[in-house]
């Protein structure tokens, strides 16, 4: 047998572990869903890498460990000079990964999971992904910290310190789609999160992101519509003009049930449903009777989305992307005033024209029915337009998400490269702007000068022509 051969098997071999592990440690995928999908060379090259990691046991110190640095911004958290490396994107490195064990019980810290390994091979087979780390503007640590199954936060704050590109979280990227997640180590890392709200977000320097469902994850897996939003327009009666999705805080139960009493044929609560081990509902409750969860979803026109727990985000749950998911318009509830959601991608996405939102309990009784009875049913059908939109393109994946977010975080850093708010909510589809020779804004010139070609100063001196000269002579 030829070493080329043996070479070949060998990959091969370590390929099918990689995918073995990656079903063991899969927070959303079923099993036998990873060999359904056609791999390309990156997954080949991201489970490598993984495969491959050295293992690491942390210290049992507390020491290098950096808190979540309050009121940061893009001045003063974040490098910009390493963001010009590239004129026509923002550059992004993904450090070569290590199995860090606690010192405590020989586990492994945030072990990886297959919606982390998606959402790393979509940004390394992006085009903003580098493997210079001297040219990228920020740094994905390769730590799982998506499902909240790192580990307490003094842990993860060890594992995050332990790299050498952590710098104290400067110019680091985070995601976190669970609340349960320890961010306190997270230094001056941008965090990409969904348990946001008005209390703790950082305008302009965090992004808020989705909630993956399971639900919705397992059906894109099986489904010949991937994007469910676009098969159900034709043909669907919906038969509720509203459902309250689960899960449902116990301040919200009352006036919920107090509204199913009420207007029994076109409010309904969705409730007791059955689920799999992997956080797939299957059928619920509703009106008495056990009926299929996704189908209960496509034929409502509006789905309440509510904090799952008290004091809770009606975004920190899978609920939303399963509304967006089925075509069932969303209507966002709040429990306090003080301390309100923040929406995924908000600063980008034109929320209203797609979706409605209710300040407390206390609005629910107060004539939500009869505010969306008033709609019209061509304005309810532009809203679902809008949406399925704006599902396709940011929501549907993990790798959409991740993408959406390094496309905010360069429209920040890099603002001539922007893109208008038609683009993100219309559906243009056109690449993101290149550079002033590219075809883009004219206006984008090159934010970092280049050493090769130097760069050209306007000093405004006044009657100080003496000063001026002191100062070039220096």
């Amino acid at each position: 047998m030829s070493g080329r051969l043996i070479a070949h098997l060998a990959a091969n071999a370590l390929l099918l572990m990689a995918m073995a592990a990656l079903r063991w440690g899969s927070t959303y995928s079923a099993p036998e869903d990873v060999g359904r999908r056609q791999w390309r060379a990156q997954d080949e090259e991201v489970a490598m890498l993984f495969m491959a990691a050295p293992s690491l046991t942390l210290s049992g110190s507390s020491s290098g460990i950096s808190p979540l640095k309050p009121g940061c911004d893009h001045f003063s958290c974040v490098d910009v000079s390493r963001c010009g490396a590239s004129h026509d994107r923002v550059l992004v490195h993904v450090p070569r990964p290590v199995r860090h064990l606690d010192p405590r019980d020989g586990r492994e810290v945030a072990p990886l999971s297959r919606d982390f390994f998606d959402l790393l091979q979509a940004v390394m087979g992006s085009p903003h992904h580098t493997d210079d780390p001297e040219e990228a503007c920020l740094v994905i640590p390769p730590i799982d910290l998506l499902s909240g199954g790192g580990g307490d936060a003094e842990t993860v704050g060890r594992a995050l310190a332990s790299s050498e590109l952590w710098n104290g979280g400067t110019n680091n990227l985070i995601f976190v789609m669970s609340p349960a997640t320890p961010a306190a180590g997270a230094g001056s890392a941008i965090l990409a999160s969904s348990a946001f709200s008005t209390r703790n977000y950082r305008p302009g320097f965090d992004v808020a992101i989705p909630t993956l469902s399971p639900s919705v994850q397992r059906e894109m897996t099986t489904s010949s519509h991937p994007n469910q939003t676009e098969a159900v327009e034709e043909g669907i009666t919906r038969d509720w003009l509203l459902l309250a999705l689960p899960p449902v805080s116990r301040t919200l139960l009352p006036p919920y049930e107090e509204l199913e009493r009420r207007e029994p044929g076109k409010f309904a609560l969705v409730r007791h449903c059955t689920n799999t081990t992997d956080g797939v509902l299957r059928r619920c409750l509703v009106g008495g009777r056990r009926r299929d969860y996704s189908s209960l979803l496509r034929r409502s026109n509006f789905c309440l989305v509510s904090p799952g727990e008290e004091g809770g985000s009606p975004v920190a749950h899978g609920a939303l992307v399963e509304a967006m998911h089925h075509g069932c318009l969303p209507v966002l509830v709040e429990e306090s005033e003080s301390a309100v959601a923040v929406l995924p991608f908000s600063e980008k996405l034109d929320w209203p024209r797609f979706s409605a939102r209710l300040p407390g309990p206390a609005a629910v009784g107060r004539g939500a029915v009869s505010l969306l009875e008033a709609l019209s049913p061509e304005r309810v059908a532009e809203m679902r337009r809008t949406m399925r939109v704006v599902y396709g393109r940011h929501f549907r994946s993990v790798g959409a998400v991740a993408l959406t977010t390094l496309e905010i975080l360069q429209g920040r850093l890099l603002p001539p490269l922007d893109r208008p708010m038609s683009e993100w909510n219309d559906g243009a589809d056109s690449p993101t702007p290149v550079g002033l020779f590219g075809g883009g804004n004219p206006l984008s010139l090159p934010h970092v000068p280049s050493e090769a070609e130097g760069f050209t100063a306007v000093i405004l001196t006044y009657d100080r022509p003496d000063t001026l000269f002191t100062l070039i002579n220096r």
